[in-house]
């Protein structure tokens, strides 16, 4: 498990990263240590994290402002290497990724990036694996192609709206999202869900799937998909009291990880106001 968190000080609040810097912590079972910090920031900027991913037994990719400018980070061995563009990434495995950045698709060979297609509109969402990519974004760009051609094709039909998440089961079970609005592709046409009533205060922040379940959440709601139908796991009326969802991942449908804050009660755990919840496919467990 990888996390962000305030590099600790000794005359510094931890809860301040500007005085102490961010650090990336990794637990591989035996407890939290530092793998990168990158010290005070003295850019005067915030310090943000986009996205948080990496690979098997590999390096791991931030997205955000660590040094005081954004862009994407690979990190192994304690050194921060700023990557050749800047935006989203999605890794397959090993040795596998592909990234977005602009109207440009980025493919990761085991060892560099490099520009795998250039594309006529902008995208900002990525999903691929052994076989497809597709990538999603403004003006009703969606494109996919074939996991070692270059040949992105436009979706015939695809819903109006800028969509910032995308997320695949198969070639033909593909899902994406604008606003609160969810659009299921089956490979031949587009069959909208309207889950305005699961997700009234925000737009679809994040998506993880696995054996055709799907998991979204807005910053404040967390629902599954399964079989069409869609069910509220954590409603908004759970978060009005200053509660909100700063993460969502998984490894099964039986093993589903998000992250919270706590706005209001920001002293009253052990770390700050952040924490997670296991959910086991049936209920959720503290850690």
């Amino acid at each position: 498990m990888t996390s962000h968190a305030c590099t600790r000080g000794l005359d510094a609040f931890v809860g301040d990263c500007k005085q102490t810097g961010l650090a990336l912590e990794l637990n591989e079972g035996k407890g939290w240590s530092v793998v990168f910090s990158t010290g005070e920031d003295v850019s005067g900027n915030d310090i943000a994290s986009a996205q948080l991913s990496g690979f098997p037994g590999g390096a791991l990719l931030d997205l955000g402002a660590l040094r005081g400018q954004w862009g994407l980070f690979s990190i192994a061995d304690g050194v921060a290497k700023e990557q050749p563009f800047s935006g989203r990434v999605y890794v397959v495995d090993e040795t596998t990724a592909y990234g977005v950045s602009d109207t440009h698709v980025y493919k990761f060979d085991g060892s560099t990036w490099e520009k795998f297609a250039a594309l006529p509109a902008a995208v900002a969402a990525v999903w691929a694996d052994g076989s497809r990519v597709v990538v999603a974004g403004s003006d009703d760009a969606i494109f996919q192609s074939r996991a070692d051609r270059a040949d992105f094709s436009a979706l015939p039909n695809a819903p109006p709206g800028t969509h910032s998440i995308v997320w695949g089961f198969a070639q033909k079970d593909v899902w994406l999202s604008s606003g609160s609005q969810l659009t299921h592709y089956d490979g031949t046409s587009w069959d909208v869900m309207d889950t305005a009533d699961l997700f009234s205060a925000g737009a679809l922040t994040e998506a993880w799937g696995a054996q055709d379940v799907l998991f979204v959440r807005s910053q404040r709601a967390l629902a599954r998909i399964a079989d069409g139908q869609a069910q509220s796991l954590i409603p908004e009326s759970a978060t009005a009291g200053g509660l909100s969802l700063t993460g969502l991942f998984g490894r099964s449908t039986q093993e589903v990880f998000v992250s919270l804050e706590n706005e209001r009660d920001y002293g009253a755990y052990q770390c700050s106001g952040d924490f997670m919840l296991w959910f086991d496919g049936t209920a959720f467990h503290r850690f």
